[in-house]
């Protein structure tokens, strides 16, 4: 076989392609299957201003909504399997704030499958910067569609998820996470809100907040809150970040490798999980509706799913916004790593499925 046809130089061509078309400045990717190992590969790069930085395997990511199954289904799951609470209990109980009846009876697991009738995102930064002032414009802005007859995919009901898991635990999410995942993890590049001396070992988004800068203008606002500058080393995410760089819906910082090893919690050989609690991220809760959600996953059987049609239908993953991506593949025991920085220097609006659905046809090759 020449160098021209092994899968891996396919592969790694096919990432600098797409950086030399500038739809990202650098990217990572790490491939990885039980019975084969791993191929990983670090090209471009991870800052482009104020300096550039070369891309590195260990540079750290800002992953944006991969939060949201990393960390707070996650954690979800565990306090479940351990007792602390349990997935079909009711918003309210945690909740006081909501007087909204509707909200009052959401489930947990409408918050972690997508289904609670919430809309997609709010500024809620632009109504005051704290949880007590998010929870009091969610509960007096109404829900966008009956609980549990769509799926909408929404920041705003991991941002009250990530809330209730630190009120039942009494101590911060990132308090939680430290404890229960990354430490037990022995996760070195993983973290919320990262040491300014890790700045430089950081891939940078956004300048100057421009894309939701944008986005919030229909508000008609004069927020203050507006940061100037590359966002680097810091969540890019603004509600997020109004929140003191923690929340449920995003937050987590981490590399290729400890993100393989947080991923390896979600298939058989989970060091957290029992066989019961471990299949609540492949079962499909919203069958019928308008994608295939699991806990904290979107299904590859969802239509368009960036998973593409190489992996298993049975397939989980979820992307971030920042140009961040992990899907898992059970039946072949794969795992599909994408990290890039597609948002800096400047947002770019493109959809990247298409991108992601190539990059997993070429990286599923590997075990051919």
């Amino acid at each position: 076989m020449t160098t021209a046809e092994n899968p891996l130089s396919r592969l790694t061509r096919f990432v600098q392609q797409k950086i030399e078309e500038d739809h990202c400045p650098g990217a990572v990717f790490l491939v990885h299957r039980q019975s084969k190992g791993a191929f990983k590969s670090a090209q471009g790069l991870a800052v482009v201003k104020p300096q550039p930085i070369p891309m590195k395997l260990d540079t750290i990511f800002d992953l944006s909504s991969l939060t949201k199954p990393l960390i707070t289904a996650l954690l979800a799951a565990l306090m479940a399997q351990k007792g602390t609470i349990r997935l079909e209990e009711k918003v309210g109980r945690f909740i006081p704030e909501f007087s909204d009846s509707l909200k009052r009876e959401l489930t947990l697991t409408d918050l972690l499958t997508h289904r609670a009738g919430f809309q997609d995102w709010l500024p809620l930064y632009l109504f005051g910067g704290t949880m007590v002032d998010y929870l009091r414009h969610l509960n007096q802005t109404p829900l966008l569609y009956p609980p549990r007859k769509r799926v909408v995919y929404s920041c705003i009901g991991y941002i009250i998820l990530g809330e209730i898991l630190s009120r039942v635990a009494g101590v911060s999410l990132d308090k939680l996470a430290l404890r229960m995942i990354i430490q037990p993890l022995k996760l070195s590049r993983t973290m919320f809100r990262p040491l300014s001396s890790l700045k430089p070992e950081i891939a940078a988004t956004e300048e100057a907040n421009r894309y939701e800068r944008e986005r919030v203008k229909e508000y008609g606002i004069d927020y203050k809150g507006w940061r100037q500058g590359v966002v680097w080393g810091e969540v890019h995410d603004q509600n997020a970040f109004s929140l003191g760089g923690v929340s449920g819906n995003a937050g987590l910082f981490s590399s290729a490798d400890d993100l393989l090893r947080l991923a390896t919690q979600f298939l058989p050989e989970s060091e957290f999980f029992s066989p019961p609690f471990r299949e609540l991220f492949f079962k499909n809760f919203t069958a019928g509706l308008d994608e295939d959600r699991t806990i904290g996953w979107q299904l590859a059987s969802t239509t368009s799913s960036s998973a593409g049609h190489h992996l298993h239908p049975s397939s989980i993953g979820h992307t971030g916004f920042t140009g961040t991506s992990l899907w898992l593949d059970q039946h072949a025991q794969a795992i599909y790593i994408l990290l890039t920085n597609r948002i800096h220097p400047h947002y770019r609006g493109e959809n990247m499925n298409q991108l992601r659905q190539d990059y997993h046809r070429l990286a599923a090759q590997l075990f051919l």
